[in-house]
């Protein structure tokens, strides 16, 4: 085959207008419309050194000492356009190159699109199962020797799938063979086959069975029961002894079929409030959560109605039934969050080995016993179980509520909860919790709307109760606040062990807040005389029979206001028990002196077994016409060594200076250390 070129050949002579030629005269070729008012002129066209288009050729072109200019061009119609030293001097449009005619028009050899670089030579080669011939009549026939399998279904082989194929594994990938077969993880699903029936045709589909899990999350509606229950537990048991997370979708449930959730799988709502189950037995346990095996577990995004009667809402650690419940059952590391439990007699329910379980923003209400550890036969159970910033209200009978001194581990902690009004339906029960083991709270709010005997806390079978920073609000009445004061006034708690640092009580009706320093052991009352803030409560820092306790508490505070004296006396404080008291003040001016003068404060006292008072500074001293305070070496407190009903006297001494016209105030703080 003769080669044949690809691109024309350009030949432009450029002369001057006397004729001579123009020596560095500068072309170019534009493609049209061009644009030849600015320079360089554009859009400029491809040209080439050679006819195939192998070099190509920037522009401008630079005609030589006889003005010529040549190159190789596509074939059409172009602008050509003629400059001097940048500057354009003729403008040529519509100049042809290539399109003499039809009869004329040259070959390009091509593969897809792209201009050979042999445009001498065109050989067809087949390939595989694809061959090239020539036919009787010199045309060129291009077939394949495989297996085709036409889309009309009129060729000779169809698609088959095998029918024991019925549904894709997790994380299925179906792939094919060389041959057009399609696999399942190397599982041969479909396969070509000769057509038996003439009648089939058109395209055949493999179709699997729907997909019900994806990255280990089981759609419960997916799964076949009779109610949501049934599809949770059917779901589980698609993928056991594997932990999942089982998601139920945003909507309302009624269900009967208790839900056993093993210890590492996750039940899932859709959100807080999108998911809704309601247990419609007044008997039996809604929830189940335990097993012999695996750690942690959770329940998320749920609110779990009841119908009352004796239902419990989740039993962690194996159920009341006994259905899954046993010795060997866990229900540890595990965590429910944002889930709403209401409507039972038993919100939460511990079982065997249930500890190191953690309860975050949850609602228990409008149950008997919010959450509780009951059961004589469970064993090993109770161990820190925290509660995070929950809402645990209204419940009939108790928030929280151990029932046996077997439980002597149970360690029950809230942190951030809101602990309202339970209890009020019962003329017995205390509005926090009866505890047999340990209860502590940091700053939490505790709450009840109750105006008799029942305390907050019952712990009088040996608990113990610690309070760090929380809030209090009783109804109070006549400055009452702790303890069994009698058939119609409230209390903080009944027994002994209630251990208190910071803990605020507000008294709606009565004085307060009070700021506790705690520790407090016993029973008693706050009283608020005048200025004064002083406590009567048997037990407080030891006033009683608590005996040394290692916190300090405040047991007597006095302001004076209004001294202009150079000194005097200014109160006393009897003891009501034996033991050590820090006693300190302060002196500060209310009204400037225009002379200088100095006091200090000073406390006496007869130590326990001296037959003579001691007596000194408790106090720095202070300049009292306004100036900063100045330490003279006095000490800012004294400790003494008291018998019960011993007489603190308070006083304050001039050091220096005399006062003219002067006012200042003094408090007097005793606190019991011992």
């Amino acid at each position: 085959m003769a080669i044949l070129p690809a691109f024309w050949r350009i030949d432009e002579f450029v002369k001057a207008a006397n004729g001579y030629a123009m020596a560095n005269g500068q072309v170019f070729f534009c493609t049209q419309p061009a644009n030849t008012v600015a320079f360089p002129p554009s859009p400029l066209a491809q040209l080439y050194a050679d006819p195939f288009g192998l070099t190509p050729i920037s522009q401008p072109l630079v005609a030589d000492g006889f003005g010529h200019v040549s190159a190789y061009v596509a074939a059409g119609t172009y602008t050509m356009v003629v400059a001097l030293s940048n500057v354009i001097q003729n403008v040529y449009a519509d100049q042809s190159y290539g399109l003499s005619g039809a009869s004329t028009a040259q070959i390009s050899l091509q593969t897809n699109g792209v201009p050979n670089a042999n445009q001498g030579l065109l050989n067809l080669v087949g390939a595989g199962d694809v061959t090239v011939n020539t036919n009787a009549l010199g045309q060129t026939v291009i077939e394949s020797t495989g297996t085709v399998i036409p889309g009309t279904g009129t060729g000779s082989y169809v698609v088959t799938a095998f029918s024991g194929v019925v549904s894709a594994p997790n994380n299925d990938i179906l792939t094919a063979d060389g041959s057009g077969n399609a696999k399942d993880s190397g599982v041969l699903v479909s396969s070509l086959a000769p057509k038996v029936n003439a009648a089939l045709t058109g395209t055949t589909t493999i179709a699997l069975a729907n997909i019900t899990s994806m990255n280990s999350v089981l759609n419960a509606a997916d799964f076949p029961g009779s109610d949501i229950g049934a599809q949770v537990n059917n779901a589980i048991a698609s993928t056991s002894p594997y932990a999942a997370t089982v998601f139920i979708p945003a909507g309302s449930y009624n269900f009967s079929t208790q839900i056993n959730l093993p210890m590492g799988w996750t039940l899932q709502g859709a959100c807080a409030k999108g998911t809704s189950l309601t247990w419609t037995p007044t008997t039996g346990c809604a929830i189940a959560c335990g097993s012999s095996g695996g750690v942690g577990g959770a329940i998320n995004d749920i609110v779990l109605n009841g119908s009352g009667g004796t239902a419990t809402g989740i039993y962690y650690g194996g159920d009341p039934t006994g259905t899954i419940n046993s010795s060997a059952f866990t229900y540890a590391f595990s965590m429910t969050k944002s889930v709403a439990i209401q409507g039972f007699k038993y919100g939460i329910r511990l079982g065997n080995n249930c500890w190191a379980t953690t309860w975050l923003d949850c609602y228990l209400a409008l149950n008997s016993f919010a959450a509780v550890q009951t059961d004589a036969s469970v064993s090993n159970a109770g161990e820190n179980q925290h509660f995070i910033g929950c809402s645990i209200v209204s419940n009939s009978l108790y928030a929280f509520y151990v029932a046996s001194e077997s439980f002597v581990g149970t360690a029950w902690k809230l942190t951030n909860c809101s602990i309202d009004y339970n209890g009020a339906s019962s003329g017995s029960a205390p509005a926090a919790a009866v505890m047999q083991g340990g209860f502590v709270s940091v700053n939490c709010h505790f709450e009840n709307g109750i105006s008799t005997t029942p305390p907050f806390f019952d712990t009088a079978n040996g608990g113990c109760v610690i309070d760090h920073g929380s809030y209090f609000v009783l109804p109070g009445g006549n400055g009452n606040a702790f303890g069994n004061l009698g058939s119609s006034q409230p209390s903080l708690f009944s027994g002994s062990n209630f251990y208190a640092l910071g803990t605020i009580v507000q008294l709606v009706t009565g004085a307060g807040p009070y700021t506790l320093l705690g520790p407090v052991i016993g029973q008693g009352a706050f009283t608020a005389p005048g200025n004064s803030f002083a406590t009567s409560i048997a037990g407080v820092a030891g006033q009683g029979s608590a005996g040394a306790l290692g916190v300090p508490v405040v047991v007597y505070s006095h302001v004076t206001t209004g001294q202009s004296s150079t000194s005097g006396s200014i109160g006393t404080y009897a003891t009501t028990s034996a033991g050590a008291f820090r006693v300190s003040a302060s002196v500060y001016a209310t009204t400037n002196s225009s002379s200088a003068w100095t006091i200090y404060p000073l406390a006496s006292a007869t130590q326990n077994g001296a037959t003579a008072a001691t007596s000194g500074p408790v106090g720095f001293s202070v300049n009292v016409d306004g100036n900063a305070a100045t330490a003279t070496g006095f000490s800012p407190s004294l400790v003494f060594n008291l018998a019960t009903s011993t007489t603190i006297t308070f006083e304050t001494i001039l050091v220096s200076g005399s006062n003219t016209g002067g006012v200042y105030a003094v408090l007097f703080t005793v606190e019991r250390l011992a």
